[in-house]
């Protein structure tokens, strides 16, 4: 029972491509994190009275190697986030008050996280 060290060899040069691999790309999906993230937090806006919860709610969920690949995300954890990101309607919207003239009856959405992603792929050329 033998081996040759020639297959050895081999093997760990397997290896050590692999995990220059995993950083690679670990690196490559934090830096494309990390511009997204820039990007956001100054088109969050913030509110007037007691502002910059919306903005300090951003957050990198950091790279973790799944089935698929490897996957990490840009998140905003305040529970108000997605009707300033895709708008909302309002009271007056629904029919159950009366509206007063002039009042708005669907608040538009802001769009930061999609406009950061395509400032983030204009800058990177692709993500």
């Amino acid at each position: 029972m033998g081996f040759k060290l020639d297959t050895v060899h081999f093997k760990a040069q397997q290896l050590t491509l692999k995990s220059q691999y995993e950083k690679a790309a670990k690196k490559r999906i934090g830096d494309n994190l990390a511009a997204v993230y820039a990007y956001a937090v100054p088109l969050t806006p913030v509110g007037e009275i007691k502002g910059g919860r919306l903005r300090r709610g951003w957050d990198i969920k950091p790279v973790v190697k799944t089935v698929d690949g490897y996957q990490g995300a840009v998140v905003n954890n305040v529970n108000y986030s997605k009707h300033v990101e895709y708008g909302h309607r309002t009271r007056y919207g629904t029919g159950k008050a009366t509206p007063k003239p002039g009042a708005q009856k669907v608040v538009e959405g802001r769009y930061m996280l999609k406009q950061a992603i395509k400032k983030a792929l204009k800058r990177e050329g692709n993500l």
